[in-house]
């Protein structure tokens, strides 16, 4: 996963075997104010390739849920911040007329350990949308080279049908690179 600053860019390339034979590969990006999600089996047969307008809010919203693990993020123009309570803030990034929102949470040790926006879509059968909630949470914070940041982190969707919870991995480092070495 690459995440940019300067402009709000992300791109995520996965890989995973299904049944443990069949490779499946993905590419969820958000990049030039388009976001993507595109997954192909055997790298040949495209199984899913969702974009246009609500890809484009839930890809820049998954920027804003990702300031939990980049901070570095809070910090740029594209996202304003209202204080809530003591314990969690609304974030709303904005981003050549696209916009999103959502709500950090945090434990008493000032660790910002959930995220939760309404301005996520679930993609339904024939590339159809869906508003659907959904939960970002990050926990086990450690302290590498330096930097705190959560070393477990996890995507829920909250559907009618119930909670689904598509994501859960481990971070095992973070690097940060300086912009002018950067080429997107």
């Amino acid at each position: 996963q690459a995440n940019f600053l300067t402009e709000p860019a992300r791109l995520v390339y996965m890989r995973i075997k299904w049944y443990g034979i069949f490779p499946i590969e993905a590419l969820d990006s958000y990049k030039d104010a388009q976001g993507q999600m595109l997954v192909t089996l055997l790298k040949i047969i495209p199984l899913t390739n969702a974009k246009g307008k609500e890809m484009n809010v839930a890809e820049l919203v998954t920027i804003l849920a990702e300031t939990m693990i980049i901070p570095h993020y809070a910090l740029r123009r594209y996202i304003t911040w209202e204080v809530i309570d003591a314990s969690s803030i609304k974030g709303t990034i904005h981003h050549h007329g696209i916009s999103a929102t959502g709500i950090f949470y945090f434990n008493e040790h000032a660790e910002c350990t959930r995220f939760t926006t309404q301005d996520r879509y679930l993609t339904k059968k024939n590339n159809q949308y869906q508003k659907t909630p959904w939960t970002a949470r990050a926990n086990d914070y450690i302290l590498k080279e330096g930097i705190r940041f959560p070393s477990k982190f996890s995507a829920t969707w909250h559907t009618d049908n119930g909670d689904y919870e598509y994501f859960k991995g481990s971070i095992e480092s973070i690097g940060f690179t300086p912009v002018k070495s950067l080429h997107l």
